[in-house]
């Protein structure tokens, strides 16, 4: 099997910008693998990049009082609105890379 690309969800904007951060700066409850879920945001975010096919997909993301070199941060080229994202998926399942695609080529 070769490499492939696919539509992971869009990203909802609604300040002009994207951040991408590793979500245990962003949320206060816990993760467990193997365990029970606990219904956190946490908790609902690595369940759905460690144990789904693709290893990635859509979820909501909160206000974070971090501040340290963290995560980055782009303006999305026109501001508001959705934006759709892809990921490469080697043939190994692994995630090579994600791209968020703010202005369209056509």
């Amino acid at each position: 099997m070769s490499e492939r690309t696919v539509y992971v969800g869009n990203c909802g904007v609604d300040s002009g910008q994207i951040v991408l951060i590793d979500p245990c700066y962003a949320f206060d409850d816990d993760f467990k693998a193997g365990e029970t879920p606990t219904g956190g945001n946490y908790d609902h975010i690595c369940r759905r990049s460690l144990y789904t096919d693709d290893k990635c997909g859509p979820v909501g993301l909160p206000g974070s009082g971090y501040n340290n070199d963290l995560g980055v941060v782009v303006s999305t080229g026109y501001g508001d609105g959705s934006y759709p994202v892809h990921a490469k998926i080697t043939s190994d399942n692994r995630i090579a890379s994600v791209t968020i695609q703010f202005i369209s080529e056509d």
